[in-house]
């Protein structure tokens, strides 16, 4: 005569296959969390002075043209420049060799992220990054992250970490990548 179940095998085999329930409400906004990592010389100044990094998070609901990124006029009054896209502005400032973590709520209309730094010797283009914003995922239970890696008058970073970026110093876990879809962002 073999075994029967008992009810608790039973209820956990049966929970096992249900699948799980999402980890935020319908409509839920969505969060990114911003990974900083400034070098220890972000923003150099006189005599390789190790200064701090200014950030602005400027939300938009289109991309604007890269032709017209520039980088005084940008932190000098950003709305003739990004005109009627622009969203909400958020600022942080990023000291030399310190690792930072914060999160910002975006506007349900924000499809692009354009991350600048206010550097004392910007590098090119190198001052800022333009992202297309993360999805939500009623699935995913963390918030996404963005990787901002500092150094020398340069951002460099996005969706992925770049080389060299100290991803176990942050202790924190990122919502797989979402690629956004437009009937997802309404």
């Amino acid at each position: 005569m073999s075994p029967r179940p008992s009810a608790l095998a039973l209820a956990l085999a049966l929970a096992a296959c249900r699948p799980p329930a999402p980890c935020g409400p319908p409509g839920a906004p969505t969060r990114v969390q911003l990974l900083a990592a400034a070098s220890d010389a972000p923003n150099p100044g006189d005599a390789d002075a190790a200064w701090p990094v200014n950030l602005r998070i400027y939300e938009l609901t289109r991309a604007p043209d890269p032709a017209r990124l520039d980088f005084a006029a940008l932190f000098t009054d950003a709305r003739p420049v990004l005109g009627d896209t622009l969203l909400a502005v958020h600022e942080h400032t990023a000291f030399p060799d310190q690792r930072d973590r914060w999160t910002v709520e975006l506007a349900r209309d924000t499809a692009h992220l354009l991350v600048a730094g206010l550097f004392r010797d910007p590098v090119g283009d190198a001052w800022h990054l333009l992202l297309a914003a993360p999805a939500r995922s009623a699935a995913a239970c963390h918030d996404p992250c963005l990787f901002l890696a500092l150094d020398r008058g340069e951002i460099a970073g996005g969706r992925f970490p770049p080389a060299g970026f100290p991803v176990a110093d942050f202790h924190t876990t990122c919502a797989p990548v979402v690629t956004p879809r437009p009937e997802a962002r309404r």
